[in-house]
C-alpha cells in the first residue's frame, strides 16, 4: 500500500513538472538558399577550372606556349613607379597623368588626373591578340565625379602613341563608378566624339561601392566574322578563385562605329580590330586613390 502511494506521488510530480515547464520553441527552418544567377551557378560548379599565378580562376585556359604577364607587385620591394617599373620592363606607367606606389606585398596604389598602366614589350616585337585580362580594384576616393571613371581594361591597341590617332584605336571593358558596365570602342583618340559604347547594363543598383575589392575580367578574342568581347565580375575578393558573373557580351561585326569621324581620311571608323597589337592597359580618371592587385594578362585560344 505504501509502495502504491509512493508511485502515485511520483507520477503526479512528473505531470505537474511537464505542465509547468515552458514550451520549447519549434526549431527554426534553415533559410531558403538564394539561387545564384545562371552564370554564377555555372562558374561555381566548374571547380576544375584552372587558376592563375595569383590563385584566380580562369574563364578560358591559357593557350599552350602563349604569352602571359603577371604584375610583380608582390616581390617584397616597395617602390614608386615613374615611367617604367624598375622591377618589370613590360609595365610602362610613363603615359597619362598619375602616381603609382607598390607596397611589395601585391598592391599598387594609384592616383592622378588620368592614370594609365600599360603592358608592352619594350622591343615592341611581342604582340597581344586573344587575351583574358584580370584586375582587382578597390575604389577609395576621387577628386571629382566624371561619367567615364572606374575599373577599366583595354586591348587591341597601341595606345602609348598619342601622336597617332589610328594606332590608339582599341576595345575596352568598363565597370564604371556610377554603376554602369559596358564595352567601348575607341575610334579616334582625343576627339570628343571618337568613342562608341555598347551593351550597357547596370552592374550596381546605385554606384560601385567604396573599399571593397571588385574583380574584373575582360576577354577579347577573334571569332568567325568579328571580334567578341566579354565582361566578367567577381564580388568575393577572389575567395576560392572568385565567383565570376558574366555582365555582358558583344561582338563587333563591322558596323560598330559607323558614322563616327574616322581617325584619318580613308580609314573606316567601323573597321573590326582583329589585331594583334602591342599594348594592353588599365585606366582611370580623376582619381584621388584606387588600389589594384592581381593584374594579369594571358593569351587564350580563340576557339574556346
Amino acid at each position: 500500500m505504501a509502495a502504491m502511494n509512493l508511485r502515485m506521488i511520483l507520477v503526479a510530480a512528473v505531470v505537474v513538472a511537464a505542465v509547468s515547464a515552458p514550451r520549447a520553441k519549434p526549431r527554426a527552418k534553415p533559410p531558403a538558399a538564394v539561387a545564384p544567377s545562371t552564370t554564377e551557378m555555372g562558374m561555381s560548379a566548374s571547380a576544375g577550372l584552372p587558376r592563375d599565378r595569383f590563385g584566380v580562376r580562369m574563364i578560358y585556359p591559357s593557350m599552350p606556349a602563349g604569352r602571359e604577364w603577371f604584375a610583380k607587385w608582390d616581390n617584397r620591394r616597395r617602390r614608386a613607379i615613374v615611367g617604367v617599373d624598375p622591377d618589370d620592363p613590360e609595365l610602362d606607367c610613363g603615359h597619362g597623368d598619375g602616381t603609382y606606389r607598390v607596397d611589395g606585398r601585391g598592391i599598387c596604389t594609384v592616383g592622378g588626373r588620368a592614370p594609365r598602366l600599360y603592358v608592352v614589350d619594350p622591343a615592341r616585337v611581342r604582340m597581344w591578340q586573344n587575351v583574358e585580362v584580370t584586375i582587382y580594384g578597390m575604389r577609395i576616393a576621387e577628386t571629382k565625379a566624371v561619367s567615364y571613371a572606374g575599373l577599366q581594361a583595354y586591348a587591341r591597341t597601341d595606345h602609348t602613341r598619342d601622336d597617332d590617332l589610328c594606332a590608339d584605336r582599341g576595345y575596352g571593358g568598363r565597370l564604371l563608378y556610377d554603376g554602369r558596365a559596358d564595352f567601348e570602342k575607341e575610334i579616334a583618340h582625343h576627339l570628343p566624339n571618337g568613342y562608341v559604347q555598347a551593351d550597357t547594363t547596370q552592374a550596381w543598383q546605385k554606384k560601385m561601392p567604396h573599399r571593397r575589392w571588385i574583380g574584373l575580367k575582360f576577354v577579347v578574342r577573334n571569332v568567325p566574322g568579328g571580334v567578341r568581347l566579354e565582361l566578367w565580375r567577381d564580388r568575393r575578393n577572389g575567395r576560392d578563385g572568385g565567383v565570376w558573373q558574366k555582365l555582358g557580351e558583344w561582338t563587333d561585326r563591322g558596323a560598330w562605329g559607323a558614322g563616327v569621324p574616322p581617325c584619318a581620311p580613308g580609314v573606316d571608323p567601323a573597321e573590326v580590330l582583329r589585331g594583334p597589337a602591342p599594348t594592353v592597359y588599365i585606366r582611370n580618371d580623376e582619381v584621388k586613390e584606387i588600389r589594384y592587385k592581381w593584374f594579369s594578362i594571358r593569351e587564350i585560344d580563340p576557339g574556346q
